[in-house]
């Protein structure tokens, strides 16, 4: 009797061991399950980003490939529309090597052949007609560059964003091994707005001409158009704004000697204020003035 008892206390335990195995397997399988269903759905939501991502890619390849096909019959014209260019590189690094691109630039400009004052004070208007000007020869490279010049988003964030340390980098590499900087006159041109944006952030009389000054190249009347009104914007500038320091930077001859490329200081002083006013207007002097004093700290040579 004792032996009968012993006997199904025994497979009472055992059936109690393998009940708690059972439902600890069960479980284990339940959270397996889940664990595989999760994993299941993140695996679906990855191919589904990746299917809408290559979607989105052959959308734009499509849309390219048609631009380029229009460029192409453009420029059996010799002229290509602006739209076109921009609407080509939009949402692309068409800037990827932007070391490159500033050698290319400088290579444009011939900077090496000529000095800084003639190209940015007399050539100038051959890079820059506005983001108004609609077509523009694109036949070669410069008139490419001769696009995107007039039509880069001039706004601070976007400059920001766009020249990185890495790319400032890139930029003073261009100068490294040479002094285009200073034999071009490049050096002096940038001296005097820097020297010019200080006095006119600093000195009270200066903001209150400058200020006026820029009414006046910004006036939209019928009166704008007149010599007078062209006279008076060159007074105040060459007059009122002027100063003694930048007077003195901006009156050195040696780069602008040639008869060929001679500019009158009046002209470059101009220059040089209307500079400060056309980066007001864009609401963007900051940036530049900050971007402009530290490329003359990595370059200038002397």
């Amino acid at each position: 009797m004792k032996k009968l008892i012993t006997f199904r206390r025994s497979l009472t335990i055992v059936s109690f061991a393998t009940l708690i195995i059972l439902s600890s397997c069960d479980k284990i399988i339940v959270a397996d399950k889940e664990t595989v269903e999760k994993e299941k759905t993140e695996y679906i939501n990855q191919l589904n980003e990746k299917d809408s991502t290559i979607t989105e890619l052959t959308a734009k390849l499509k849309r390219h490939s048609e631009l380029l096909e229009l460029l192409h019959n453009e420029l059996y014209e010799e002229t290509v529309n602006k739209n076109s260019v921009i609407e080509l590189f939009r949402g692309f690094d068409f800037f990827a090597d932007k070391g490159k691109l500033c050698k290319t630039i400088v290579d444009l400009m011939k900077l090496r052949e000529k000095n800084a004052i003639t190209i940015f004070m007399g050539d100038r208007w051959y890079f820059y007609k506005g983001p108004d000007y609609e077509r523009f020869s694109a036949n070669n490279e410069l008139g490419v560059m001769r696009i995107l010049w007039n039509n880069i988003d001039r706004n601070t964030a976007y400059i920001n964003a766009f020249l990185t340390e890495d790319v400032k980098q890139s930029i003073y590499a261009v100068f490294e091994d040479n002094t285009i900087y200073e034999d071009s006159g490049m050096s002096l041109m940038v001296s005097a707005l820097l020297t010019a944006y200080n006095e006119i952030e600093m000195g009270e009389e200066s903001n209150s001409h400058f200020f006026h000054l820029k009414q006046m190249l910004y006036d939209n009347s019928e009166e704008s158009e007149s010599y007078e009104h062209w006279k008076e914007c060159r007074r105040i500038a060459n007059e009122l704004l002027v100063s003694e320091e930048v007077m003195s930077i901006l009156s050195d001859e040696s780069y602008a000697t040639s008869s060929s490329n001679y500019i009158d200081v009046d002209h470059m002083i101009f220059y040089t204020y209307s500079f400060w006013c056309r980066r007001d207007r864009e609401g963007n002097s900051e940036a530049v003035y900050q971007l402009l004093s530290e490329f003359h700290q990595n370059v200038a040579k002397y």
